[in-house]
């Protein structure tokens, strides 16, 4: 479940739908695939990246050992999944949601440019988990009515996302 990074995506899903019926907006197959395949693609891509820089795979959390041992095969899947997402949201999405979607890939390979390859001073501007939480809030408002979505609802659901990863960071570093 949370090795192959499969725990983020239902997650987002389940918000975006609880978030779409709460506001009238009648959630959609595309919007629900595409949020889904692309939340476990941001994910697994962190993953394998951190799973690079363990210089010592057996001590770090499960989910970068698993991540660490199938790098190869992780990856050709990561790439298939990659192709199929873009596709079917070119294809499905209206051009509106495209637009944002890529200003929102923009900020996602920004983040990943400054985490993975950035220098540590750099991470310690905006914690991880912080910026995750954003990422992953951002990316079920992208399928709503942004103006439907109170400002503090957006906010706390942000802070509710980053103090899961605070609290999953440090469950994983005292186990």
């Amino acid at each position: 479940w949370t090795a192959m990074c499969l725990d983020a995506p239902f997650v987002c899903v389940g918000w975006y739908w609880l978030l779409a019926l709460g506001t009238g907006v009648r959630p959609t197959a595309p919007a629900t695939f595409t949020l889904f395949l692309s939340v476990w693609l941001a994910y697994l891509a962190d993953r394998w990246f951190d799973s690079w820089r363990l210089q010592h795979p057996e001590q770090g959390a499960h989910r970068h050992r698993f991540v660490h041992t199938h790098r190869t095969s992780l990856g050709l899947l990561w790439v298939i999944v990659l192709v199929i997402t873009v596709a079917q949201a070119v294809a499905f999405l209206d051009p509106s949601t495209l637009r944002r979607g890529f200003l929102l890939l923009a900020g996602v390979l920004i983040y990943f440019a400054a985490i993975h390859l950035g220098p540590p001073r750099l991470r310690a501007i905006i914690p991880r988990e912080v910026a995750t939480a954003l990422i992953l809030v951002l990316g079920i408002l992208l399928f709503l009515k942004p103006q439907s979505i109170p400002l503090a609802l957006s906010g706390a659901l942000a802070a509710l996302f980053a103090t899961n990863c605070m609290l999953i960071g440090l469950w994983e570093s005292t186990s």
